[in-house]
């Protein structure tokens, strides 16, 4: 027994709602996530934190790229199956908390299963080899 077609529009219909509920999902889990269980600033620079399992943890810095012209990047050396990026964004117009830097640059990450892992962030520019400018380490251990 054949199966009846739908129509063009029906299907063409369907796909649009299945891309449009996929887009939403895809904002909701990365624009508009939750904020962060555990912050670390630049005074934490150098620094230990303790996270538990599950946990999502943001490092929030300083940033003024317009006048550095170096953006920051993680080293992503440390184990990715105690710690996992989630990824990160610059935000011009955004004081970092206790800064004077007119930007904030901010790197998220989840904490996956019990270990401990140094993170590094460096600030580079462009140059051929990179300059670096500023470093950001902080030892983190899961639970």
């Amino acid at each position: 027994m054949r199966r009846a077609q739908r129509p063009a529009t029906a299907i063409g219909a369907r796909v649009a709602v299945r891309r449009t509920v996929a887009m939403v999902s895809l904002l909701l889990a990365v624009g508009c996530s939750a904020g962060p269980d555990v912050t670390a600033g630049e005074s934490d620079n150098g620094g230990h934190i303790e996270l538990d399992t599950g946990d999502t943890f943001d490092i929030v810095i300083g940033d003024d790229y317009s006048t550095s012209n170096a953006q920051w990047r993680d080293e992503e050396r440390h184990d990715t199956a105690v710690l996992k990026y989630l990824g990160s964004k610059y935000e011009p117009d955004r004081t970092p908390p206790g800064g004077s830097h007119s930007g904030t640059f901010t790197s998220r990450y989840e904490a996956v299963t019990a270990g401990t892992v140094h993170v590094t962030l460096v600030q580079e520019d462009n140059s051929n080899p990179p300059h670096v400018a500023r470093r950001y380490a902080l030892d983190v251990t899961v639970h």
